[in-house]
């Protein structure tokens, strides 16, 4: 619901974006991203030194995944914010959807993707992101 509100603030300034997928706009969902990189992120969510202990280990799993990646000078406020590392991992499959690296929808999707939007899935791994 935030990336309709989001995405009605914008088609005011840009002109309509369709939701289906095909736009220049990108919804994602970071825990299935995780999920789909095989990376374990299961209870990172939080304030507290539990979850700042998983969202450490999520970037560890990251950065094996893509040694391109050089989180290095931010990895205390990574750990410190599950919002800011769903940005990063917001921004890598959004990377993804423009390599064209992200499930689209098939035929039988496509109404509902027009209707409901469209959240971008990676199809590869991390590995070639970087190119």
């Amino acid at each position: 619901m935030r990336c309709a509100v989001i995405q009605a603030k914008i088609a005011r300034a840009w002109g309509a974006q369709p939701r289906d997928g095909t736009g220049r706009l990108v919804e994602v969902y970071p825990a299935a991203s995780l999920k789909i990189w095989g990376v374990s992120a299961r209870r990172y969510k939080g304030r507290g030194t539990p979850e700042s202990e998983v969202r450490d280990a999520i970037l560890g799993q990251l950065t094996a995944a893509a040694p391109w990646l050089d989180l290095a000078a931010y990895r205390d406020q990574l750990t410190a914010s599950d919002d800011l590392l769903d940005a990063v991992i917001a921004s890598l499959t959004a990377r993804a959807a423009a390599r064209q690296a992200t499930l689209l929808p098939g035929p039988d999707q496509e109404l509902a993707a027009r209707e409901e939007g469209w959240i971008h899935l990676p199809t590869g791994s991390l590995t070639g992101l970087n190119k």
